[in-house]
Formats: C-alpha cells, sequence, structure tokens
C-alpha cells in the first residue's frame, strides 16, 4: 500500500491521526469528522472529485502549515 502524501506530512510533523483532527478542528468542522476523513484519505478513500476546494483539505494544510497541494494527490 502506498503511503498518502498526508500521511508523509502528518508523519513529519509528528502528529498522530487524533492529534492532527484536533490542531485542524474548529466551530465548522469537528475532530470527530476530521479523525474520519484524515482516516479515509490515508486509505487512498478520497470521496469528494474536488478535494482542493473542500474545507476540509484546506483546515488540514493550515495544520500542517503547508499548502493543499502539498497533501492532495489523485487516487
Amino acid at each position: 500500500m502506498t503511503i498518502s502524501k498526508l500521511q508523509i506530512k502528518r508523519e513529519e510533523a509528528g502528529y498522530s491521526i487524533d492529534k492532527l483532527a484536533d490542531k485542524a478542528a474548529d466551530k465548522l468542522c469537528d475532530a470527530g469528522h476530521l479523525e474520519l476523513v484524515i482516516v479515509r484519505i490515508e486509505r487512498g478513500r478520497i470521496v469528494c472529485p474536488k478535494p482542493r476546494k473542500t474545507y476540509e483539505w484546506k483546515a488540514l494544510a493550515k495544520a500542517l502549515k503547508c499548502k493543499v497541494d502539498d497533501i492532495w494527490e489523485e487516487v
């Protein structure tokens, strides 16, 4: 199984999945939802056809201090 760009960035930052979810969470998107999103992305089960435009990708990139392009990839 291939390691996703998100997983690489997350591990480089020293975050567990739940820690990254907590860091990215805010009023619009809770940590539980983001945790599920991270798991799906890292397993290659991206649900959104245009991830650059979703709030979740932007929140994760912000938490990792990178651009969405740094964590997003075609599946």
